[in-house]
């Protein structure tokens, strides 16, 4: 599975970038790359639907939980999802996987594997215990429901079906690199489809960016997942600039937006006239593409 970021030059050397970014719609077409930011109302989470156009869903983190209430059920049920070809899991941060006890306690929900990236237990800071329980019940869950669970690093490749690709950029480091937060240590992947690029960040911090950019790998992307919900450590001025995105999504709390870590990449954002699409103001997103020409809708 490991690949080489030689690899990924030659990927990159075929692509044209990029495809053409068409604005806000209002439908969104069939047998499209279908890309659904769910809002978290008042709170940070991740949640991300990806459904190919043959229709393969992969769900990328599940957010929050409160009590025994969870965002991410809400939404799958209103998509009538009940098969999960791939459960990708950035890091094990509450806000990120605070929904997947949830989910793998539903009996009506099929998974197919559960990918991640994790560093050895005996390295885990001991700041970051509560990631390493959920990350210990996770595996017991999915070993009692026979789903199989795949580590992937830097230079691996994931696979969303219609061919639509994914080049791993970032993932758990271990201590030799430093990093004790699991922020910085968030699976960061470039998804592909013909044309259309676009870059999932997790957490990833400003220590994770230096790693990437020390790794030579091309993060250039038409569309670029703001990292920590668009506010915090991340996100620096030459990530953006590297990246060069055509549009920023995020999912992100009104009140992260009036925060000065929020208002900092929102600054950054609109002195390069770059166009952003936060949860808190538009709601569930569905960013769609053909692999040519792409666009967000409101769901």
């Amino acid at each position: 599975m490991k690949k080489f970021f030689l690899l990924s030059a030659i990927i990159s050397a075929m692509i044209v970038y990029g495809a053409n970014f068409t604005g806000l719609v209002k439908s969104v077409p069939e047998k499209t790359l279908q890309i659904h930011q769910i809002n978290i109302p008042k709170d940070i989470g991740d949640i991300y639907i990806i459904i190919a156009p043959d229709n393969t869903v992969s769900l990328l983190d599940t957010g929050v939980i409160a009590g025994r209430e969870t965002v991410l059920m809400a939404a799958l049920n209103k998509r009538g999802i009940r098969k999960i070809e791939q459960l990708i899991l950035t890091h094990f941060h509450s806000d990120h996987v605070g929904g997947v006890i949830t989910l793998l306690s539903d009996p009506e929900i099929r998974i197919g594997k559960i990918i991640c990236s994790y560093p050895p237990e005996n390295e885990v800071d001991p700041g970051e215990a509560a990631g390493l329980q959920q990350f210990r019940i996770m595996n017991m869950m999915a070993a009692r429901k026979n789903i199989p669970v795949i580590q992937v690093n830097t230079g691996d490749t994931l696979n969303f079906g219609s061919g639509i690709t994914a080049m791993v950029v970032g993932g758990a480091t271990g201590k030799k690199y430093g990093i004790r937060s699991h922020n910085s240590q968030s699976l960061v992947f470039k998804l592909i489809y013909k044309d259309f690029t676009m870059l999932f960040t997790g957490d990833c911090g400003f220590e994770q960016e230096k790693l990437i950019f020390a790794s030579g790998a091309d993060i250039k992307s038409d569309v670029l997942k703001m990292a920590h919900h668009g506010g915090a450590g991340s996100n620096s001025e030459k990530f953006i600039d590297t990246v060069k995105p055509t549009v920023a999504i995020a999912p992100q709390p009104d009140w992260l937006a009036t925060d000065p870590r929020g208002l900092r990449v929102e600054k950054l954002l609109k002195e390069r006239k770059i166009p952003y699409f936060r949860s808190w103001e538009y709601g569930d997103i569905i960013l769609f593409t053909d692999g040519t020409n792409y666009g967000i809708a409101r769901y």
